[in-house]
């Protein structure tokens, strides 16, 4: 039977990008969202060069990078100012073929919700359960409202309804660390623009991007033994304590960040699932099924890589089993390795105690350029078949 309409549930990046994917490839799409209204989740997200190409062929790269600003230096830093890394990224963003970015989520989903149409999303719908036959799936919500589509997909993030209805394979584990998030609309004669940077202490790390429209995303990332529950919203007096031995302009960026957007959430992740991404006619997407740790900011730009191939699949009128097979072929092992990297990366730059923070330091600080740059183009898919 040949797909007509797909159903989603999940209005995060990962849904609103498939959502218009599917639509570019002639088929007609509803996404479902449990929330009563779209709130983004974080302050800001980065878009590298391999989601900018996928937004770019959904007609929505050119209203984010006038939301955003650029990436044209990434630095890494110890807590005494010391540099440890340096990565200029121009040359990379010429290889690719397009630019880094960094941009508010509230940005990014204003900007797929435009070309979408809101008319497309339905709000206050959790799903509650599924259950599919030989003309599709159906789909059945708490309230009591019911959908049917011939394609389901799950782009509903960590702890996926779809996902639990699937396999029910239990829950992400916790990282071991988590971060307050903000943006900020300070200057400040030590943050430059069109940058990223990371400082590095024993256990904790402060990171400042310019996410353009004169804001800062900054987060403090800082290990932590339990997680906390869900996002909370907080103050900034409780984060000051852990700032006085920062530089002068942590303090500034939390103090200057409106309570009600300054967060606190901790971090998950799952390792690479071994079995099927999904079942006949139902399949999952982005964080549902690959969720991230944030060290590789890759997070979204590979929901939007799924989201990428899903829509040139359907476009090329794949049905059924033939369709998982293929995108789960297409994306399981570039997902698979950038997760792998991102548990590493997490797990070298949270080190805590003074002295493994600083062999920490000089083992960053004797990384060869060339290896930055084969780390950076594999990150940004530069060289693969697209």
């Amino acid at each position: 039977m040949p797909i007509k309409h797909v159903a989603i549930v999940g209005a995060g990046i990962g849904g609103l990008a498939a959502a218009l994917a599917i639509r570019q490839a002639g088929l007609s799409v509803s996404v479902y969202d449990q929330a009563s209204r779209l709130e983004p989740l974080g302050a800001s997200l980065t878009l590298w060069p391999n989601a900018m190409r996928c937004l770019r062929a959904l007609g929505v790269a050119e209203p984010l990078l006038r939301a955003g600003a650029r990436i044209l230096s990434t630095e890494a830093r110890s807590l005494r100012g010391e540099m440890l890394a340096c990565v200029p990224m121009q040359r990379f963003y010429d290889e690719a073929g397009e630019p880094g970015i960094c941009v508010t989520r509230a940005d990014v989903q204003r900007v797929l919700l435009d070309a979408l149409g809101a008319e497309h999303v339905t709000l206050s719908r959790r799903l509650e359960s599924l259950s599919q036959d030989a003309g599709g799936v159906a789909l059945r919500f708490r309230d009591g409202a019911e959908a049917r589509a011939d394609l389901l997909i799950g782009a509903d993030g960590l702890r996926s309804t779809v996902r639990r209805l699937l396999f029910d394979d239990g829950p992400p584990r916790y990282a071991g660390y988590g971060a307050w998030l903000g943006l900020s609309a300070i200057d400040h004669p030590r943050l430059a623009r069109e940058s990223a940077v990371e400082v590095y202490g024993a256990g904790e790390r402060l990171g400042v991007i310019d996410s353009g429209g004169g804001l800062y995303y900054w987060y403090f990332i800082e290990n932590r033994a339990q997680p906390v529950d869900g996002v909370v919203h907080c103050t900034s007096g409780s984060l000051l304590p852990r700032l006085v031995d920062w530089p002068d302009y942590a303090r500034q960026l939390a103090m200057s960040t409106r309570a009600r957007s300054l967060q606190y959430l901790s971090f998950f992740h799952r390792s690479a699932r071994r079995g099927p991404w999904g079942q006949d006619r139902a399949l999952l997407l982005g964080d549902a099924i690959h969720p991230y740790l944030p060290n590789l900011g890759q997070g979204a730009c590979q929901a939007i890589e799924d989201a990428h191939v899903l829509g040139i699949m359907l476009a090329q009128g794949l049905e059924d089993q033939s369709l998982l097979t293929r995108y789960q072929s297409a994306r399981a092992r570039r997902t698979a390795m950038l997760g792998r990297d991102s548990v590493r990366l997490g797990r070298f730059a949270q080190v805590g105690g003074p002295t493994s923070s600083r062999l920490r330091d000089l083992a960053l600080r004797s990384v060869p350029d060339w290896v930055h740059a084969r780390r950076t183009r594999q990150q940004f898919g530069i060289g693969e078949t697209r």
